[in-house]
């Protein structure tokens, strides 16, 4: 009987860990940076022809930032993806550095890091801190991972599907400090954390 109440006892333990969900850690230590430089980026993404295009929007304060379009061939069309399932304004992505060290909204292209002749997926990495009176106070960091999909309906829409969202640990003054940090993602602007004034 002691055997049998083990047996079971194992057998729940294993369930409700099959069952938990993978945290955002998790989640990103299986992925890759896919690096993207300012013009155009081509992947073949499953069998797709996708393209990523960067660009820089400058203004006359530390407001300015990068900006991306996601575009996939569909026949003779490239078709631009959706950030989530919104509208036309939907398919710029954008970040907001502020002056470097106090990111408001930091993001990343990524891939599996198991790679065969061709990217399986491709995925966006966003952390965005929503601050209330001032951009350097230390406020909350959320972070949400969306993978590139196609949705399966007669118009073929294609966006980014949010696959997690999580708040993070601690509360920062910089979006990348926050990803650094909980996320192991590499400092863009210095290695030294100390740079980035949230200690």
């Amino acid at each position: 009987m002691p055997k049998l109440r083990h047996f079971f006892s194992l057998l729940a333990f294993i369930a409700c860990h099959a069952a938990a969900p993978l945290a955002m850690s998790d989640r990103v230590e299986r992925l890759q940076i896919y690096p993207v430089h300012y013009g155009t980026n081509s992947l073949n993404v499953n069998g797709r022809e996708v393209m990523i295009v960067k660009g820089a929007y400058k203004t006359e304060t530390a407001a300015g930032g990068d900006q991306y379009f996601v575009l996939a061939r569909q026949g003779a069309v490239w078709q631009l993806a959706r950030h989530g399932l919104g509208g036309h304004d939907s398919t710029m992505i954008t970040t907001a550095p502020h002056t470097g060290e106090d990111a408001i909204v930091s993001l990343y292209f990524m891939i599996p890091k198991v790679r065969g002749p061709q990217v399986s997926d491709l995925y966006l990495l966003v952390a965005d801190r929503q601050f209330q009176n001032s951009i350097p106070e230390v406020t909350p960091v959320e972070f949400t991972l969306y993978v590139l999909e196609r949705r399966n309906d007669d118009f073929g829409i294609l966006y980014f599907r949010t696959v997690q969202k999580e708040t993070a640990k601690e509360q920062y003054c910089s979006a990348d400090l926050a990803l650094y940090r909980e996320l192991k993602i590499p400092l863009p602007y210095s290695g030294d954390e100390r740079n980035y004034g949230c200690n």
